[in-house]
Order: C-alpha cells, then structure tokens, then sequence
C-alpha cells in the first residue's frame, strides 16, 4: 500500500512528505517501511519522495528538543538515511520553531516553524484559510531575516478541519448549504491552488493527506461539525 501511494503522489509531481509529529508522538515502524519502499525505488531508478517531520510537542518525551533528539539519533546520526531525507539550502529540513535544536546539533537542520494558519516569516503554515473576498488568500512563508518578497512557501488544502465548516465546496469566503456542496468538484482546493500558483513559491506545501490511521475522538460538549451541531 505504501509503495502504490509513493508512485502515485511520485506521479502527481510530489517531491517529499513530512510526517506529522506535532503531538510528540513518534511511530518508527511506519517511518521505517516508508524508507525501505522509498530507497528501493531509488536502488530500481524509479521516482521516490523524500521526507522530513512536523515537530510543535513534547507528547510522552520531556521536552519538544528530546522528540528533535530521537529523530536525529534514529535516522540522521549514521547518514544511512540521508538519500531519502529532505533538504533545502544543503541542509536537512526540519519544521520545527528554530530554539528547538540543541547546542549539539543547532546548525545541523534547516528549522521552519510549522503550524495551521500561522505564516510569516521563519514560518512554513500547514494549512491557511483561502480567499475571503476574492483579493487575499494565502499568506505563505519565509525564511528568517527575509520579508515577504523572498516567499518560500505557500499551502493549498483540499479543505480545512470539520469544527471549520471550510469543507471541499467552500469558495470566496462561504460554505453552501448541504444541499448545494459540490465536494466532487474540489472548488477549494482549486481555488487554493489558483492563489499559491499565482504567489509562484519555491515550495507548495499540500496537505489533508495526512492521518493516515483510523482513530475515534469523543466530546463531552455539543459542537459544530461539518456545518451542524
């Protein structure tokens, strides 16, 4: 199953994945066959992704820099990994906040800091809220010391979190009414789309391909989910 999503987002022109530890949470055994199909295809001569993580908890470690630590121990230490890791600038990207990094390795990694629907500069958002008048849409973001003018990123997403009520159909600021979504149509990812290729970034950051597990969450209050409460 890996191996076919690889050749299909190779085959859509993606360049590298980020895995989202954003939650402290780290799952080896998934990273780990994730680079065995990748380092295969690359031994064959075939595309393959490259690929870095999201870094924003501590989750079961002490601090955000023991989560870094472990990361770099595992797969950046030995240099077996490096064919199928990301870099930008002839550093290994990491998106994380820039104090994260320890003294020992603090010049090692290439940081942006990485979270929804925070651009900026030394920022690389995740996911950003469209156009809400038809003028503005997606801010992006930058290397630190840089202005706006040196863009490196901009995100486009096929929607937005259900307690958003930004789903597939959402365009110029308004989500229809259930009777007239067009999920099918993807009006907001091109409408994503059409505002990042207009901004030209070096990078485009797609997401809501993630969670690619199963998992149930319970709420102890009424809320509003996918437009109803």
């Amino acid at each position: 199953v890996i191996r076919k999503d690889i050749q299909m987002l190779c085959d859509a022109g993606v360049d590298g994945v980020f895995f989202d530890a954003g939650n402290g949470y780290l799952y080896h055994d998934a990273y780990e066959a994730f680079f065995k199909e990748n380092m295969a295809r690359k031994k064959e001569g075939q595309s393959y992704l490259k690929a870095t993580w999201m870094i924003r908890a501590s989750g079961p470690k002490a601090s955000v820099s023991e989560v870094l630590r472990e990361i770099y121990e595992t797969y950046y230490k030995s240099g077996d990994y490096d064919d199928v890791l990301y870099t930008i600038n002839d550093k290994p990207l990491m998106l994380c906040k820039a104090d994260v990094p320890v003294a020992e390795f603090k010049d090692f990694f290439e940081t942006r800091d990485c979270w929804a629907w925070a651009g900026g500069e030394g920022k690389w958002p995740w996911l950003e809220y469209s156009s809400t008048n038809g003028a503005t849409g997606q801010k992006g973001g930058w290397a630190l010391g840089n202005t706006e003018k040196e863009r490196e990123m901009v995100s486009v997403s096929a929607a937005q979190h259900a307690t958003t009520g930004i789903g597939k159909s959402y365009s110029q600021g308004e989500q229809p009414l259930r009777s007239q979504e067009k999920p099918e149509l993807g009006i907001y990812f091109e409408e994503q789309w059409t505002y990042a290729l207009k901004l030209d970034p070096q990078f485009v950051l797609v997401t809501q391909w993630n969670e690619w597990m199963a998992q149930r969450f319970i709420s102890e209050k009424r809320e509003r989910f996918a437009g109803q409460t």
